[in-house]
C-alpha cells in the first residue's frame, strides 16, 4: 500500500501521499511529539522516535504511507498502514491510522488542518482496498480525538496502562496452584481465551464492541493469540492456574531486556479466568506468580494494559502498588459506510 511520492527516510519504507509531503520534518515532528510511544521513558527523543518509526516499518510489509499538513499551530502528521494478519483473518482490508500527530498544545477548536489530513488518508485507504481503520490516541490529545470524531471515527475502547516496580513488591511464597503451561493445556486455554474475550459480558474490547467484526472471528482472533503465546511467538512464558477440573485461567508474560540496560521491562500481555470461576482470587494468584517469574528474570518494572471496564484487574494491580502510567482511546471507522473520495486532496475538508 504505497502513496505517490517518496521520502528521504527510504530505509524506513516511508511513502508520502503526493501533495501531502512533510518538507523533511518527519524526524522533528516525531521527536517533539509529547505522546510518542517509547519502550523506555528515559530514552532520548531522537532515539525513541527512530525506534518507533522502525517498529512501524517492521509491522508493515508494504511500507508506511504518510501525510503531513503544516498549520499556524505547527505540524499535523499521520501514518497509514495495512494490518496484514487482521485483514487475512477477517476477510477484508484492515488498517491503522498510526501515528496521528497534532501540534503540541493545539487548540481543539482549530482542527481544520487535521480534518484535511485525515480526509486524505481515508480517501487513500479506500483506494488501496482498506475497508476498516483503527486509530489509538493518547487520552490527553484532545485535538486528535476531535478530528477523528468529526471524520466519522467512533470510540470503541479505553485502555489504562499500569506500571509496577518489581522491587517495590515483597517477594511472595510460591502459588501452589500456578504452574507453567504444558502442551496438553493448548485446547482448554484456547477455550478460556475465546470464551472471555469473545463475550461482551466478560470483557469489552475494541473487537467485540465493533459490529464490523463477526463474533466468531473475534473468538478466533483471541484463540490464535493464545496459541501463538504458547508457541513462544507472542509470549516468553505462560502461567496456568490449575483448578480441580483442569486449567482455570492463564496469564502470559513477555520480557524486553533491551528496553532497560542491565535490567528489563516485563509485560503481562494476555490473561483470562474461566467465566464460572470469576471472583475467587485466581487472577490475583496468577499475577503474583508472574511477578516472581519476572523478578527471577531480572525485570525492573512490569507493565499491563487493560480496558477501563475491567474493575477486578484494576483492583489487583492497585493493591500491589502499581501506578497508572498512561491512558489511551481507540477509535474505529468502517470505510464501507463512508462516501468514497471525500476530502481527497489538500485544501478539501470533509463535509
Amino acid at each position: 500500500m504505497k502513496g505517490s511520492g517518496s521520502s528521504s527516510e527510504a530505509t524506513c519504507a516511508v511513502h508520502w501521499l503526493q501533495g501531502w509531503e512533510d518538507g523533511g520534518q518527519l524526524a522533528r515532528a516525531l521527536e517533539s511529539w509529547p505522546f510518542l510511544p517509547c519502550e523506555s521513558r528515559s530514552q532520548p527523543a531522537a532515539e525513541a522516535a527512530a525506534a518507533y518509526l522502525d517498529r512501524l516499518r517492521r509491522l508493515t510489509a508494504g511500507g508506511l504511507v504518510m501525510a503531513a499538513r503544516d498549520s499556524g499551530q505547527g505540524m499535523w502528521l499521520a501514518g497509514l498502514r495495512r494490518m496484514d494478519w487482521d485483514s487475512e483473518l477477517f476477510g477484508f482490508g484492515v488498517g491503522r491510522l498510526e501515528p496521528l500527530i497534532s501540534p503540541p498544545g493545539a487548540d481543539p477548536c482549530l482542527v481544520e488542518p487535521g480534518l484535511e489530513l485525515i480526509g486524505a488518508c481515508l480517501a487513500h485507504a479506500q483506494g488501496a482496498g482498506l475497508m476498516h481503520l483503527s486509530s489509538r490516541v493518547d487520552a490527553r490529545d484532545t485535538a486528535a480525538q476531535r478530528c477523528l470524531q468529526q471524520s466519522g471515527f467512533l470510540l470503541v475502547d479505553t485502555i489504562v496502562v499500569y506500571e509496577l516496580a518489581v522491587a517495590a513488591v515483597a517477594p511472595a511464597p510460591g502459588e501452589p496452584d500456578v504452574r507453567p503451561a504444558r502442551g496438553e493445556d493448548a485446547v482448554p486455554l484456547r477455550e478460556i481465551a475465546e470464551g472471555c474475550f469473545g463475550n461482551r459480558a466478560f470483557n469489552l474490547n475494541r473487537f467485540n464492541c465493533d459490529p464490523a467484526f463477526p463474533p466468531g472471528k473475534v473468538r478466533e482472533l483471541y484463540g490464535c493469540w493464545l496459541t501463538n503465546s504458547l508457541s513462544g511467538q507472542q509470549a516468553d512464558h505462560v502461567l496456568v492456574y490449575q483448578g480441580q477440573e483442569g486449567p482455570a485461567g492463564f496469564l502470559t508474560c513477555k520480557l524486553d531486556r533491551a528496553s532497560t540496560p542491565g535490567g528489563g521491562r516485563g509485560q503481562v500481555v494476555l490473561n483470562a479466568v474461566r467465566a464460572d470461576l470469576h471472583g475467587r482470587g485466581i487472577y490475583g494468584r496468577l499475577t503474583r506468580a508472574a511477578l516472581e517469574w519476572f523478578r527471577a528474570q531480572g525485570a525492573e518494572t512490569v507493565e499491563i494494559a487493560t480496558q477501563l471496564t475491567n474493575p477486578a484487574v484494576h483492583r489487583v494491580w492497585q493493591r500491589l502498588g502499581a501506578r497508572m502510567a498512561n491512558f489511551y482511546h481507540t477509535f474505529h471507522v468502517d470505510l464501507r459506510n463512508r462516501q468514497h473520495g471525500a476530502a481527497a486532496g489538500p485544501g478539501k475538508t470533509k463535509p
